[in-house]
Parts: C-alpha cells; sequence; structure tokens
C-alpha cells in the first residue's frame, strides 16, 4: 500500500549511477511501485505522500465463535465494499474464535453508528471500542517476538470468499498440527482498489480480501516442521484452485510458490523484464524471484 504513496525516489543503479529523482524516468518510476523489491536498484531515499491523522481513533473489537464464520464472511461479503474510507477491518481465524480488529480514524461515537448494521446481522459474542491515538493503537504493548515461520498468501475477489471456501479453510486449521492460524484483511471499499491494474507494478486491484495462513515453527522436531510445511503446500494448491484467484502477494515471499512470476506480477511481468533489461543487462541484482533479464513466460492470459 505504501508504493501507492510513493511520489519520488532516489536509487543506484546496476552500473553505479545515482539518480535522484526516479519520477524524471516514467517506467523506472512505474516499476518501483510495486517492485521495487524485485532487483533494479538500490533505493537510497523515497519520497511519500503524508495524509493527516485525527488526533483520536478507534480499535474496534468483534470476537465471535469459529461456527459463525459462515455469516460473519456471508455479511462481510454483502457490507464489504461499502465500508467508510476511515475504517479498516481485519480477521484473524484461530483454532476455536474468529477476532476482528478494527480501527477508526476518529472516535468511538462516529464509528459506532456506521458499524451498526454489521454487528447487528454478525451478531458478536464480546464487542469493544478503545479510544487512543493511532500508535498508541497499533504499536504500544506489540512485542517484538521473533519466530521461524511460513507463509501463504491469496487473494480473493470480489465476490468474496464462498461458504464452501470458510468451511474448508475452518476445517483445515481445526484439523492442523502445528501452530496455525489465518489473517484475512478486508480490500472490499479501500483505496488500493481505486488504482488501475497497470497504472503501477503493483497489480493487485479490485479484490476483497487479502488473506494469508502462517505456521509458526517452534523449536521442536523437524520431522513435524516437514510434515505440516508439505500439508500446508498440499492445502494450498488446492485452496487456491478452487476458491481463490490466482494472485499471491509479492512481499509475502513463498519460495515454494509455483508460477510465482505470474501470481506477483501477472499482466505487468513481461513489462517487468523488458524494463529490468534496460536498467540491469547483467542481472547484478539477482535472487531466486527477482525479476529476470529473458523469459519465455507469458501471463497475458
Amino acid at each position: 500500500m505504501s508504493s501507492d504513496n510513493i511520489l519520488d525516489a532516489e536509487i543506484v543503479l546496476a552500473n553505479g549511477t545515482i539518480i535522484h529523482s526516479v519520477k524524471k524516468y516514467p517506467e523506472l518510476f512505474w516499476t518501483i511501485r510495486g517492485a521495487g523489491n524485485a532487483g533494479y536498484g538500490i533505493i537510497t531515499a523515497l519520497t511519500l505522500r503524508m495524509h493527516p491523522i485525527h488526533l483520536i481513533s478507534t480499535h474496534i473489537g468483534l470476537y465471535y465463535d469459529i461456527d459463525q464464520a459462515p455469516l460473519l464472511f456471508s455479511v462481510t461479503n454483502q457490507l464489504g465494499c461499502n465500508i467508510h474510507e476511515n475504517l479498516t477491518l481485519s480477521f484473524t481465524i484461530y483454532v476455536e474464535e474468529i477476532q476482528i480488529d478494527g480501527y477508526y480514524l476518529g472516535p468511538a461515537s462516529e464509528v459506532q453508528p456506521l458499524l451498526q448494521e454489521y454487528v447487528k446481522l454478525t451478531k458478536p459474542k464480546h464487542l469493544t471500542y478503545t479510544e487512543n491515538n493511532l500508535h498508541h493503537l497499533i504499536v504500544d504493548g506489540d512485542a517484538d517476538i521473533r519466530t521461524y515461520c511460513k507463509i501463504k498468501s491469496f487473494l480473493i475477489d470480489s465476490k468474496g470468499l464462498s461458504d464452501e471456501g470458510i468451511k474448508t479453510l475452518v476445517n483445515f486449521i481445526k484439523s492442523f498440527k502445528c501452530e496455525i492460524y489465518s489473517v484475512i484483511l478486508l480490500l472490499g471499499g479501500g483505496k488500493v482498489n481505486e488504482i488501475g491494474r497497470n497504472e503501477t507494478a503493483f497489480v493487485h486491484r479490485g479484490f476483497m480480501y487479502h488473506m494469508i495462513v502462517k505456521i509458526t515453527l517452534t523449536y521442536g522436531n523437524s520431522e513435524d516442521f516437514e510434515i505440516c510445511l508439505q500439508e500446508l503446500d498440499n492445502f494450498s494448491q488446492e485452496f487456491r484452485r478452487n476458491y481463490t484467484s490466482n494472485e499471491s502477494y509479492q512481499n509475502m515471499i513463498d519460495r515454494e510458490l509455483d508460477n510465482w512470476q505470474c501470481r506477483y506480477y501477472d499482466e505487468n511481468f513481461e513489462r517487468l523484464v523488458e524494463i529490468k533489461r534496460k536498467y540491469d543487462p547483467h542481472n547484478l541484482f539477482y535472487w531466486v524471484q527477482s525479476i529476470p533479464i529473458h523469459t519465455n513466460i507469458s501471463c497475458n492470459y
């Protein structure tokens, strides 16, 4: 999302040239907004568009039993595209419950009427509103605990996740051996969907949700890890085939992801290859999922 707010950048190219204003190079400027981590140079400065934030923001906590999942997502599919622009919702699905964390730029007295219909239809078992400044609500008390994990990324189209898709996801989470949860970010009425798929290199537009499935690999039996990783990969392929789009978010790096070129960049991929060949012809900035300088892969279906 930050890439939509890049106004300019300074970048060091493979030949040592320093470009102080990438806006003067429209194709490179297009590239770094969505593929800036894909091997075009070293960005040493960014100029970003800033947005005013209300002094008081509100955190909304909604809590549901896991068996309320079909109702919850059915309602969200209906109302999600009309959500207020100053409100964002994130769903975390655990083995026994679903928690929604909402953040609203403004006081609780403003957001309560906006959520009235949603609350009435979804019937949460518990609901909280907490006011503070946005930094305190999001950052304070958020412990930086480093763990090994594996994440699978999915984007779900504007119809939302189907009842069968939700049932499949919940059953998988309930039966999984390793520590697991899923986070689903509502994109339906968000600013990200107001920009065209090809206006920048960030192609993922027009979606209802971005969803991740995350397993935590704590210390223990490495054989169990391998089994869990394989089961997660098997589930992901089947789940993507039946319930989601073909696309994945490129900042959730997944070295096992098949056809990553099209899943990360879709129809923008071939243009990205052409620009890479121009600015890094010897492929100095290379790693497994960097943009190559040659390809025989076409994502223009």
